[in-house]
This record gives C-alpha cells, sequence and structure tokens, in this order.
C-alpha cells in the first residue's frame, strides 16, 4: 500500500471544480484595481471568482434576492454576447474558406492541434492537417445558435438557477466535526 508523504493543493485542479459546480462558462465580469487587476469571472448561480488568480478569492451571490436576480441577468447578458461574437467569426471563417477554396484547385488545407494520451499516459501535442472541415464549421455555428437561444430565454425567464455545492459542506468547523469522528 502507497504511503502519503505529501500532499498540496492544486488551485487549478479547485477552480475547474468550482467552474463545475456553479455551471461552467464563466464570463469576464468586472475589471478593476479592487480586483487583483484582472476583474472577476462571474457564474451563472451569482458566485464570482478571482479572474487573476486561480487561488482565488471567490465571492458568494448577494443574499438580496433582486440582487441576485439582476446579477443573473447580467451572467445572462455577457455570455449571449461572447456568444454571438464567437458565432460572427464563425461565420467570417466561412465565408472566407469558401471565397478562397473558388480560387484554388485542390481543397483547403487546416492544422488542428490535437492533444493524444499515449500508452504511459503521456500527454503530447500533434499537428492534424486535414481538409477544412465545413460540417465541423456549420455545427459549431448551429450549437452557438442554439445556446444564444438559451440565453434568450434565461434572460426573458429571469430563474435564478438552483443547486451548487453546499458552502457548509466544507466550512472549517463541519470539517473539523468529521475529524473528530475519525478519532
Amino acid at each position: 500500500m502507497p504511503v502519503l508523504t505529501k500532499m498540496r493543493l492544486d488551485w487549478n485542479a479547485y477552480f475547474k471544480e468550482f467552474s463545475r459546480i456553479h455551471g461552467g462558462d464563466p464570463v469576464l465580469w468586472r475589471r478593476s484595481k479592487e480586483f487583483n487587476s484582472g476583474g472577476l469571472l462571474l457564474f451563472r448561480d451569482g458566485w464570482a471568482y478571482s479572474a487573476a488568480d486561480r487561488t482565488g478569492p471567490e465571492y458568494p451571490p448577494p443574499d438580496n434576492p433582486r440582487q441576485l436576480k439582476h446579477l443573473v441577468r447580467v451572467y445572462w447578458a455577457l455570455r449571449k454576447r461572447i456568444l454571438k461574437e464567437e458565432l460572427r467569426l464563425i461565420r467570417e471563417q466561412i465565408v472566407d474558406f469558401v471565397r478562397t477554396q473558388q480560387q484554388r484547385n485542390a481543397p483547403l488545407q487546416v492544422r488542428s492541434s490535437i492533444i493524444v494520451t499515449g500508452d504511459d499516459g503521456q500527454r503530447t501535442r500533434q499537428a492534424l492537417i486535414e481538409d477544412v472541415n465545413y460540417d465541423l464549421l456549420l455545427d459549431m455555428g448551429v450549437q452557438l445558435s442554439e445556446d444564444i437561444k438559451s440565453c434568450d430565454e434565461c434572460l426573458i425567464s429571469g430563474k435564478v438557477p438552483e443547486g451548487g455545492l453546499q458552502v457548509d459542506d466544507f466550512s472549517p468547523a463541519s470539517l473539523l466535526a468529521r475529524l473528530k469522528q475519525l478519532g
């Protein structure tokens, strides 16, 4: 049986888990010196996290229901703006590829990066060169359009998502009480 000799926090993994718990897809909300000059990332449930530092701090949503509803609307409006920009870029890329292809005799080639995990568990980045995949680009555009419609629905409904992690589950008092139970 292996012996545990040292344990250290992995803040990138913590942030990834925090993001999963609070709905993923944070948006950059505020930029100011007050927030480590990197601003705050806002999540769909009203939680916020430092954009500049994976160690935090993190900020719970406001207790006031009206303020929380407003913050959630801000999230969906910012998220919609980001998605619309991504959709615009996909459309432009498709149009550029089509125009360029009209002047070429062979299929256009694109270079993509993929990460491959070997038998030894090592991850390596490899270049993938292939024909332009218009179906993939169109599917991405369709997905972005659907996500934009979802943002509109959330903005119209104004519902605040429920769920997420119960913060008290990991409060120092709760953890110390559990530790005492272990003996």
